[in-house]
């Protein structure tokens, strides 16, 4: 992977960029061909894929309610932890990737950080790589912590000081080309469209992320291209189509055309297995309640008798016998999830004379996570206390992880 000269830049422009992590880690890299800099959009997939890494994509609120910070940063450490938890016994590191912006974003580069340190006390190298997936390259994107964006006032200094501290303690840091708009604006010497540039994060995180740990409170009544509520609903649009070919393309639909090799359930076979349904034409046997031939098992209520499992509502016991909502089958080493810590945040209204009112959301869940995963078989489920919550979450990245 290509790294431009450059890229190996002073990242904290109030002293160089601290020469930490371990030997392991740089190795790690070093076998894919990354060396220390800047990646853009497309090598950080590349390295996803090279790597067969699964992504942790943060997004998240900026302005928390205040009384809410302690409940939401304890649940938010319960993942962070469950995540720690999963990889250690699977021994393979976990990429999450934030944004590094205030509030939520930052929260959980800290407790990245924080599992880094608790590893290192105990002379080991912690099993979350801190990634920082920037909406644009670090010096334009810096203004956002020189003045608020959208209001011109001018932001505390800590805010940029706490953004350099993070960028030079990530592991990876990664820049999100400009938007093809955005290529031509800047031919014609005109400023970006920033919203563009942080829409187009939203994209990265929607279609990169195997799990999306999102700081949310769950209220969907502000959307906004490239925000958390944006990201959220559309991811979860996303967990709730699974088994297409254009999301996963790993087994083949349910009652439609067959994408990839397996066969179709309710249609034409166009695979190497057999219909479920109807007639057996491949090498494993009828899944339709008559006698099971093969080696897979049925697939119409009665007992498993194979290594897949069951696709009708049945325990799934192996990796594929899930059947969602949407009536797609998924492999589960191919699922997405949602990890939400609730997180209420101020609203902020604009009023007839140019005025704004500010309305704290309620703190009642403040505290609490829900996770969901695809298939998507009900809506995004309540938040609940976040012990109960970090053991799915916990079997899930087992589960894509090992």
């Amino acid at each position: 992977m290509t790294i431009n000269a450059n890229d190996n830049r002073d990242f904290n422009e109030s002293g160089d960029r601290s020469e930490r992590n371990d030997i392991d880690v740089r190795a790690e890299f070093a076998a894919f061909g990354v060396s220390r800099g800047t990646l853009s959009a497309t090598e950080f997939a590349e390295l996803l894929e090279k790597n067969g890494a699964p992504l942790v994509g943060v997004t998240g609120r900026r302005h928390i309610v205040p009384e809410a910070l302690t409940a939401v940063e304890s649940a938010a450490r319960t993942a962070a932890r469950a995540l720690v938890a999963a990889a250690e016994e699977t021994g393979r590191p976990i990429y999450v990737a934030t944004g590094l912006a205030i509030g939520a974003d930052q929260l959980a580069a800290k407790l990245v950080l924080e599992a880094r340190a608790e590893a290192a006390a105990r002379g080991e190298a912690s099993p979350l790589r801190l990634v920082a997936l920037l909406p644009m390259n670090v010096a334009e994107y810096r203004s956002d912590f020189s003045t608020k964006p959208g209001t011109g006032e001018t932001a505390s200094a800590s805010e940029l000081d706490d953004f350099n501290r993070y960028l030079a303690s990530a592991d990876l840091v990664v820049e999100i080309e400009p938007t093809a708009a955005n290529v031509e604006r800047a031919k014609r010497g005109e400023s970006p469209d920033r919203m563009a540039q942080y829409a187009a994060l939203g994209d990265f995180l929607v279609e990169r992320s195997r799990l999306l740990w999102a700081f949310w409170s769950g209220d969907a009544s502000n959307v906004k291209p490239g925000g958390t509520t944006d990201v959220v609903l559309r991811k979860t649009r996303r967990l709730a189509n699974v088994g297409s070919v254009e999301d996963f393309g790993v087994v083949g639909t349910v009652g439609g055309e067959n994408v990839d090799a397996v066969a179709t359930v309710g249609g034409e076979n166009v695979g190497d297995i057999g219909t479920v349904g109807g007639e057996n034409v491949g090498n494993v046997g009828t899944v339709d309640g008559r006698e099971n031939v093969g080696n897979v098992g049925t697939v119409d209520g009665r007992e498993n008798v194979g290594n897949v499992g069951t696709v009708d509502g049945g325990e799934n016991v192996v990796v594929v016998g899930d059947v969602g909502k949407s009536g797609a089958v998924v492999s589960k080493g191919a699922a997405e999830a949602i990890c939400c810590v609730a997180t209420p945040e101020v609203l902020r209204f604009k009023n007839p004379d140019g005025t704004k009112t500010r309305v704290p959301e309620s703190t009642e869940n403040a505290g609490k996570l829900a996770f969901w995963t695809s298939p998507l078989t009900d809506a995004p489920p309540k938040f609940e206390e976040a012990e109960i919550v970090a053991e799915r979450l916990t079997r899930f990245v087992k589960t894509w992880n090992a």
